[in-house]
């Protein structure tokens, strides 16, 4: 009689010929194959979704519609998201990945380093076509659909300024910075570094601006921030303007 224990049971095909018969260990539990299937269906359905909420607006988008695009039945769609409104929440949280990892690289590195790092990727970001198109899609129909609105800002800026807040709070108590409310404070630095860009971007006034003017005014947020909030007695040179070009 043989006897299969622990972890070479399952994670190891194991042929077993006893008597006239085979004992096969399966790779895969079906239970885990059928959340991976579920899982890369899921991420289809919000890929199409964005581009359709994009095209055609939020009223405008057809869960019937989608079904087809997707390539199922409305069923299907259902099984994954209860409503429009959920979907387009899903959507929401799937853009805000890419600005994960910009917010995750804020550390505890010297200040305005770890600021002018943040404030360029940032920055890059809030002027990319895909941000903007998401943002001209919210201030069209968030009003109508004011649920569209709520995801927008739970999943993008009111998220990026609880992280942004935790940061300048913990440089307050350092000492780096003057001392205020911490999300006032972020509030105030994100609309520095997104403001000179991305409002003519999103009014149609300006064409892509290249890499070198999104970095430059970056910097010069930065430069801003760090003068209005340098704690009283900070010595002039750690405040200096160091983006601005030699006379």
């Amino acid at each position: 009689m043989l006897l299969l224990i622990g972890r070479d049971a399952l994670s190891v095909k194991q042929k077993v010929l006893s008597g006239t018969h085979m004992i096969t260990a399966p790779d895969d539990p079906p239970l885990k194959r059928n959340d991976a299937r579920r899982a890369k269906r899921r991420a289809e359905i919000i890929a199409i979704s964005r581009r359709f909420f994009e095209e055609h607006g939020y009223a405008g988008t057809v869960m019937s519609d989608l079904a087809r695009e997707v390539g199922g039945s409305k069923r299907t769609m259902w099984s994954h998201f209860a409503s429009k409104a959920e979907l387009f929440e899903a959507v929401m949280q799937d853009a805000a990945q890419r600005y994960r990892p910009i917010l995750d690289g804020l550390g505890d590195g010297d200040l305005r380093d770890e600021l002018t790092r943040f404030a360029t990727a940032f920055a890059f970001e809030v002027t990319s076509a895909e941000t903007l198109a998401i943002v001209r899609l919210v201030i069209a129909e968030g009003r109508r659909f004011p649920e569209i609105a709520a995801a927008f800002w739970k999943e993008g800026p009111g998220r990026t300024r609880q992280k942004v807040g935790a940061f300048l709070a913990a440089r307050m108590a350092a000492g780096e910075l003057r001392k205020d409310d911490a999300l006032i404070t972020a509030n105030t630095l994100l609309n520095l570094i997104a403001g000179g860009l991305q409002q003519p971007l999103l009014w149609g006034l300006m064409l892509a601006p290249n890499r070198d003017a999104i970095a430059t005014d970056a910097c010069r947020a930065i430069d801003l921030f760090l003068r209005a909030y340098a704690p009283p007695g900070l010595d002039e040179d750690r405040v200096r303007t160091r983006s601005s070009s030699p006379s």
